[in-house]
């Protein structure tokens, strides 16, 4: 059996770092025109039930949309000059993408109800299903599958970055509700509260999980090596 990469967590950020740099245009673009989408379907909760129950089946899909098309960006040979060209590679899967991040969801929501310790563990075990779909053009089934065998021997590392992650993107929320509380929760509010999230934290939520999924599938003798004493999940 071949020893799975030992990962290393500053690794993760450097790796982040560097393909943000390499893919800076396409990144900005994508992130923009789905900021301005996000920020025009948020209007829809305004409208009641049906409205709100319509925004939230639309941020699913362009939620989905965005962190396939991101880890496409970053996971996949290039060059990709466009964001045309990112979705003709996400389109025929979108519809995995937005099974398994229902399922995600829903599995993260049973663990915090169960006492929140199975919802970080499904956060770490699952963290790179959408790079594992989106890469190896698997299944739902298939990603959630591949992605803990990825994780394994990482456990903890992984779990370390998934946590950075959290917290850095906390963060950042609790820096735009700062920003945007003047402007209360009417209309304007709201749009420019979604739009600055969705410029600011959705790039961490996506690029991150493309990263691991670069270091995991790493042939062990290129990896960034972290002391083997480590205990590992």
């Amino acid at each position: 059996m071949t020893t799975p990469p030992k990962l290393s967590t500053s690794a993760v950020f450097a790796e982040m770092r560097d393909r943000t740099r390499e893919n800076r245009k396409v990144l900005i673009q994508v992130t923009l025109l789905f900021a301005v989408l996000t920020s025009a379907v948020v209007v829809l909760e305004l409208g009641g039930t049906a409205g709100f129950a319509v925004s939230l089946g639309l941020s699913i899909l362009l939620g989905a949309a965005y962190r396939g098309m991101v880890s496409a960006l970053i996971c996949l040979p290039g060059p990709f000059e466009s964001v045309s060209q990112l979705w003709q590679v996400v389109r025929p899967v979108l519809a995995r993408l937005v099974w398994a991040s229902l399922l995600l969801v829903l599995g993260v929501g049973l663990g915090v109800i169960a006492l929140v310790v199975p919802a970080l563990i499904l956060l770490t075990i699952w963290s790179v299903v959408i790079p594992a779909i989106v890469t190896e053009d698997l299944s739902v089934f298939g990603g959630f599958g591949r992605s803990p065998t990825l994780v394994r021997g990482n456990g903890w590392r992984v779990f370390a970055v998934v946590m950075l992650l959290g917290l850095a993107a906390g963060v950042v929320l609790l820096v735009i509700y700062r920003a945007t509380f003047p402007l209360g929760t009417e209309i304007l509010g709201t749009v420019v509260f979604q739009f600055l999230v969705a410029c600011l934290i959705f790039p961490i939520a996506a690029i991150g999980p493309a990263a691991l999924y670069n270091l995991l599938t790493t042939e062990p003798e290129d990896s960034p090596l972290e002391d083997p004493s480590q205990e590992s999940l």
